[in-house]
């Protein structure tokens, strides 16, 4: 006979929020690292006249994160039109590193405002949970370590894969 006074059993309660964290909160976490990160090519590309657009695949993003080892477009900001490619390429050096580049260091400062917020998170918990907070403390860390790692190898990939930003901004450079 089930007691129907007996809490939840917190190791189940842990497993199914990281369950539910790992198949929902953890791929659209990062949809929203590489919306930050398009939004930030567009953004310093507005700045010398030429639109760029991008419009995110929610609906095919979680496949692909957990496909994640392979090297994948998870979004591409494209110009508008060819006539704002060509003035991209008619750019100088310096102006399309900013461009390029501006990208990378939006993925830097999405890592750093996802580690402070999750240390918030956890040292709210730690402070209103007490020892109680152990386990959402593991889950807290666990999630903290996935979602950098995934954004650190993002941010990898971007400097070196064949479609990545760096490739992108040297190949803009040597063929126009």
């Amino acid at each position: 006979m089930i007691n129907k006074n007996k809490s939840w059993n917190p190791y189940f309660a842990f497993l199914l929020f990281l369950v539910i964290t790992m198949v929902v909160l953890l791929p659209y976490l990062s949809l929203l690292g590489t919306i930050f990160h398009e939004r930030a090519h567009i953004n310093a590309a507005a700045k010398y006249g030429i639109k760029m657009t991008y419009e995110p695949d929610i609906l095919l993003h979680i496949p692909h994160f957990f496909q994640s080892l392979k090297p994948w477009a998870s979004g591409k900001s494209a110009f508008a039109t060819d006539y704002d490619k060509e003035k991209f390429l008619s750019l100088d050096v310096g102006e399309k590193r900013e461009i390029v580049l501006a990208g990378i260091g939006s993925d830097i400062v999405f890592m750093m405002m996802t580690t402070f917020i999750l240390f918030i998170l956890i040292g709210l918990i730690l402070f209103i949970q007490n020892k109680r907070g152990v386990i959402n403390i593991s889950l807290l860390s666990m999630i903290l370590l996935i979602g950098l790692v995934h954004q650190i190898w993002s941010t990898f990939l971007n400097l070196t894969y064949a479609q990545g930003d760096l490739t992108f901004l040297i190949q803009s450079i040597l063929f126009k």
